[in-house]
């Protein structure tokens, strides 16, 4: 126990966290090679030894290091004779983590090289493999959307209609205006559904609004009065404008609540719950997670 006289108050210095470092792992060393240990205080190692190939020593904190032929290198000395650490242990689980966090999330090749500037796992690189594998930040960045089976062509597809009986429409920036410009236009594309998709209907609105866009709209019905056909009306909140220009990490995270199958019984929508509110997404927006 340590007297009250001995307990020190303060931030911990790098000296101190160095020192238990240097404990622990002599600990885990102590553990995991018992036999070890004991063999190479007589300067020998049985041949039998998992760590007979690598040529171990006991250095003068009585820690195992890697042998070797770098001793005249320049080099420092976790870099010539690296630290041995055992591969089941939770010591060096943590140990690969943090130098995993250190190269940025950096995949197997960079996190093992900066693992072996300072440590020498046997079977390293599995162990590496399965803290990377294991690490939620690069699941969540590797995370591919669901594949789905394409639903079969609607009939305005792929029956004969006249030219803008069917349309579909998408409300943009026009990417060769400058948008710190005050007198910004945006575009309204119409683009046609049918066998002739050279029909296209181009307009600019004075801003990215619902009203502007029903306006529009409504223009455009005014000119095409033929070749009319029953669908749902537009209303508020028909029209989305999606943001994909934040970094995949800063994505919010959902929980589907319910599957929407259609008529072949595949699953192309979906129905999820974020924070506060519940959302339809397509399949192709959704990237599965697994916690």
């Amino acid at each position: 126990m340590l007297k009250k006289s001995n307990v020190l108050h303060g931030p911990l210095t790098s000296e101190e966290l160095s020192e238990a470092e240097r404990f622990w792992i002599q600990f885990e060393q102590e553990k995991f090679f018992s036999e070890e240990f004991k063999s190479l205080k007589d300067s020998k190692i049985e041949n039998e030894s998992p760590l007979y190939n690598y040529i171990p020593y006991l250095d003068e904190n009585r820690l195992i290091r890697l042998g070797g032929r770098l001793e005249f290198c320049n080099l420092s000395i976790n870099e010539k004779h690296p630290l041995i650490l055992p591969k089941n242990s939770w010591l060096t689980t943590l140990i690969v983590r943090r130098e995993h966090n250190k190269v940025m999330h950096g995949g197997t090749a960079s996190t093992l090289a900066q693992v072996r500037s300072n440590y020498w796992i046997p079977k390293g690189r599995q162990l590496v493999k399965k803290v990377i594998r294991n690490c939620f930040i690069c699941r969540k960045y590797l995370a591919e959307p669901i594949d789905q089976l394409t639903s079969p062509l609607p009939s305005d597809r792929i029956n004969q209609t006249p030219a803008f009986s069917v349309c579909g429409l998408d409300f943009a920036l026009d990417l060769s205006t400058s948008i710190t410009s005050e007198s910004c236009k945006y575009p309204i594309l119409f683009y046609l559904l049918a066998e002739l998709p050279e029909h296209i209907h181009l307009e600019l609105v004075s801003d990215m609004t619902t009203n502007s866009f029903l306006l529009a709209f409504r223009r455009f019905l005014a000119r095409r009065v033929k070749n009319p056909e029953t669908h749902p009306e537009l209303k508020v909140g028909d029209v989305l404008i999606e943001e994909n220009t934040k970094n995949k990490l800063l994505w919010k995270l959902g929980k589907i609540e319910r599957t929407l199958p259609e008529r072949d019984n595949k699953t192309r929508c979906y129905e999820l719950k974020t924070s506060g509110r519940l959302l339809k997404r397509t399949v192709q927006h959704l990237y599965p997670l697994e916690l």
